[in-house]
């Protein structure tokens, strides 16, 4: 734990000197090469701090420590890059430099799509699912359900293969999974005058051993509403 520690510390103070190192480009950089290279090599530098801070945020939110060493070692190819005076160099060396920061970036994004995939794999196997009921005492009739996390677009139609969701019904079976964020969850109700309807499900408030969800419907506003949530789920269809 204390090396990992160590290892992600390091990176954090790699982030910082990169941030510093991007300043000393800006104003060293102001003669000698054409101010179009130098526009050029500066820009590239800002896109590789960016996701060099990118990859160090989204690295100190997994325990996975796999990539750790290799971090490190790209963290060092940035701090070589650091050495560099654009002052001394000319128009074809400035590409050299572009080319090698362009190739650290790539391989940042291929760290960073990894880092993401590992964050999800070690969020999913602490998930927590609950079981929900849905009360619909809105007095309208829906013809589309469907049920995400906030942030993903997995928008199934739930009633795809049912019957409309009709007043006074009560609907069961549904699952959603709270994650170490609390990630809340999204309710997508279609009514049957084509009207949309979103809910933000808050499940950290939701109990483990299910709830029951009465939708309500505020006509001033026209909004639906979560009126109530009840603990417990008793076995009933749709």
């Amino acid at each position: 734990m204390k090396r990992i520690f160590s290892i992600k510390k390091k990176l954090c103070s790699l982030l910082l000197s990169c941030v510093m190192s991007a300043f000393m480009l800006l104003f060293t950089a102001c003669g000698g090469p054409s101010a179009e290279k130098i526009a050029q090599a500066q820009d590239t530098y800002s896109n590789l701090v960016a996701i060099h801070n990118r990859v160090v945020s989204a690295h100190k939110q997994i325990e996975n420590d796999s990539l750790d060493e290799k971090l490190v070692a790209l963290g060092e190819k940035i701090t070589q890059v650091n050495t560099y005076n654009l002052n001394d160099m000319n128009d074809e060396e400035i590409d050299m430099l572009i080319d090698t920061m362009d190739s650290i970036i790539n391989t940042y994004e291929e760290y960073l799509t990894a880092i993401n995939s590992i964050r999800d794999k070690e969020n999913a196997a602490i998930l927590t699912p609950i079981n929900v009921s849905l009360v619909n005492d809105t007095g309208l009739t829906f013809v589309g359900l469907s049920l995400h996390q906030q942030g993903t677009i997995q928008n199934v139609d739930l009633l795809e293969t049912l019957s409309d969701f009709m007043p006074t019904q009560r609907m069961a079976g549904l699952v959603i999974y709270r994650d170490t964020q609390n990630t809340p969850w999204v309710l997508e109700l279609i009514s049957e005058d084509g009207r949309l309807y979103e809910l933000s499900l808050a499940v950290k408030d939701y109990s483990e051993d299910g709830c029951v969800l009465t939708l309500t419907y505020d006509s001033g506003k026209d909004a639906v509403l979560i009126g109530q949530v009840s603990s417990g789920i008793k076995d009933s269809g749709k």
